[in-house]
C-alpha cells in the first residue's frame, strides 16, 4: 500500500477548501456584478460628487478619511480599487488576501518548516496589492500615453464652437480606456451640479500626473481670465508629444545600463540558486557561524549596488 506524503495531503487539503470557496461565491459575484456596476455608473462616482450637492457640513464629514481602523483599512483598498478600474470590493480583496496569507503559510510550514511560513505567508497574502499595483500602473501609463492625442481632439472640438463640456463628451465617445471612462465620469459630475473646477480637480488625482496637473490649471486659469482655449490646448498637445519623443529617446540611450542593473543583481542571486542544487553542504556553510554576516552584507550592496545603477539611468524630462 502507497502512503501518501504530508505534502501531498496538504496541497490537495487545501486546493479542495479553496476550490469550495470559489464554488461558494462566484455565482454570487457573478449575480451582483451587473447590479453593482450600473448602481456605480450613477450613484458611485466618488464620494466627492456627493459634496456638491450635500452642503458644506456634508462635504467636511466626506472628505476625511473613516476614524475605525477596520474602515481605514477598507477606504485603503477601495481607493486603489477605483484608480485600478477593478470590479471587485474591498471585502472581497480583504478576504483573498487573508486567505493567501493563511494558506500559504500553513502550506510552508508543513513543507519547509515554520520559518519559511514566515517568509511565505506575507508574500502569498501580498499579491492582491501586487496585483492591483500593476494594474493601477498600466492604467496610469495607458492614460499618460493616450493624453496628448485627448487634448488634440479636446482642442478641435472647442475650435469648431462647442463648449468644453461638449468637447469632453466628444472625447469620450472616440476615445478608448482609460480615457473613455476618466471623461465619461467629468460629464457625469459635471452633470450632477460639480463646478468644471472641482471634475477636473478630481480627475487629476485619480490619474495624477504633472502633464495632467498642468493642463487641468491651465483649463481652469483659462475658465476665469479668459483666453483663446483651443490655441492653450493644440501647444499642451505639442509639448506632450515633444516630451514623449525625448523620453523615448533618453529610455533608447540608457537602455544598456538599466539591463546592465537587472543583470548584474540577478547574477550572483542565480549563481548561489545553481551552487545550492548542485552542492547543498557547500552553500550552507555561507548559513553558519559568523559567516552569514557575510551573506547578509552581500546582499545588502547588490541592493545597494542595483538602486544606485537604475537612479543613474533615470532621468526626469
Amino acid at each position: 500500500m502507497i502512503t501518501p506524503s504530508p505534502a501531498l495531503v496538504v496541497v490537495l487539503g487545501v486546493s479542495t477548501v479553496v476550490m469550495l470557496l470559489l464554488g461558494l461565491w462566484i455565482p454570487a459575484y457573478g449575480r451582483s456584478r451587473a447590479l453593482r456596476r450600473r448602481i456605480g455608473a450613477v450613484a458611485a462616482l466618488s464620494t466627492a460628487t456627493s459634496i456638491d450637492l450635500g452642503g458644506g457640513r456634508r462635504s467636511r464629514s466626506v472628505r476625511h478619511p473613516p476614524r475605525g481602523r477596520t474602515n481605514r483599512v477598507l477606504h485603503f483598498f477601495e481607493v486603489r480599487l477605483e484608480r485600478a478600474a477593478l470590479d471587485v470590493t474591498a471585502g472581497e480583496v480583504v478576504a483573498a488576501t487573508f486567505i493567501l496569507l493563511v494558506s500559504g503559510g500553513f502550506m510552508a510550514a508543513v513543507l519547509w518548516g515554520p520559518l519559511a511560513a514566515i517568509v511565505v505567508g506575507p508574500v502569498a497574502g501580498s499579491l492582491p496589492l501586487l496585483y492591483i499595483r500593476i494594474r493601477h500602473g498600466r492604467r496610469q501609463a495607458a492614460f499618460h500615453d493616450q493624453l496628448a492625442d485627448s487634448v488634440s481632439l479636446l482642442a478641435s472640438t472647442v475650435r469648431a464652437g462647442h463648449s468644453l463640456l461638449q468637447g469632453f463628451e466628444q472625447v469620450a465617445r472616440e476615445s478608448i480606456e482609460p480615457t473613455r471612462s476618466a471623461m465619461e465620469q467629468v460629464v457625469r459630475e459635471m452633470g450632477l451640479g460639480a463646478s468644471q473646477d472641482e471634475a477636473l480637480d478630481r480627475m487629476a488625482e485619480r490619474f495624477p500626473s504633472e502633464d495632467l496637473d498642468l493642463i487641468v490649471t491651465s483649463i481652469n486659469v483659462q475658465h476665469q481670465v479668459g483666453g483663446s482655449l483651443s490655441t492653450i490646448l493644440d501647444d499642451m498637445a505639442n509639448t506632450l508629444r515633444e516630451r514623449a519623443r525625448i523620453e523615448g529617446d533618453i529610455r533608447a540611450l540608457t537602455a544598456q545600463q538599466r539591463y546592465s542593473a537587472y543583470i548584474l543583481a540577478l547574477l550572483p542571486v542565480l549563481v548561489a540558486i545553481a551552487l545550492y542544487f548542485i552542492s547543498r553542504d557547500y552553500v550552507s556553510l555561507l548559513l553558519e557561524g559568523k559567516l552569514r554576516f557575510a551573506a547578509i552584507a552581500a546582499v545588502v550592496m547588490v541592493i545597494i549596488g542595483f538602486l544606485t545603477m537604475r537612479r543613474i539611468a533615470t532621468i526626469d524630462v
